[in-house]
């Protein structure tokens, strides 16, 4: 399911960037003069007058640049989404994050990818818990060796305690 939501992620951003060029080419067009110019002499030209004309295109570009930066705004938010979940696919620890991150990429970037996401099965989930419990058993386990260790009097309490930061030290770095 990983890989599926990924590559539909990975579809919703191509699109999203497209998407973005796509709508600063098409808001720059609404601010060209002659553009505007040759609409309000075509609306002239097909009998309406030029004060009506000229109303009805300055409100039609104002309407087009609101919904544009609506629009601009959506792309960013769909886009910075897929990249966040993209990074942070593999690392899900618990369902709330899945069912978030789903939902979220349901709405803003892609619906595929989002079900997928919602779809990511429990066990691959508890991958990553079960890789900590196992870290917090082996750590411990050797910390109960070293306390055995000094029981059977093979080290101080001096080098018991050593040991015991170094073992901690380890797991730690480990762990990063």
């Amino acid at each position: 399911m990983k890989t599926a939501s990924k590559v539909f992620l990975i579809i919703s951003l191509v699109c999203g960037v497209i998407g973005f060029f796509l709508l600063i080419f098409f808001m720059t067009l609404l601010n060209n003069e002659a553009i505007i110019n040759a609409a309000i002499e075509d609306l002239v030209n097909q009998g309406y007058n030029s004060q009506d004309a000229i109303f009805g295109v300055t409100e039609a570009v104002k309407i087009l640049k609101v919904w544009s930066i609506f629009g601009l705004i959506l792309l960013i938010v769909g886009v910075v989404l897929a990249i966040v979940t993209l990074v942070r696919i593999n690392k899900f620890k618990s369902r709330g994050e899945v069912v978030a991150f789903g939902v979220l990429t349901l709405i803003f970037c892609n619906l595929i990818a989002g079900i997928l996401i919602l779809c990511i099965p429990n066990s691959e989930l508890q991958n990553t818990q079960m890789i900590d419990e196992t870290k917090s058993e082996d750590l411990d386990e050797k910390l109960k060796k070293i306390d055995e260790l000094q029981e059977r009097g093979a080290i101080t309490e001096e080098e018991k305690n050593k040991l015991k930061i170094d073992v901690i030290n380890d797991s730690l770095k480990n762990d990063k």
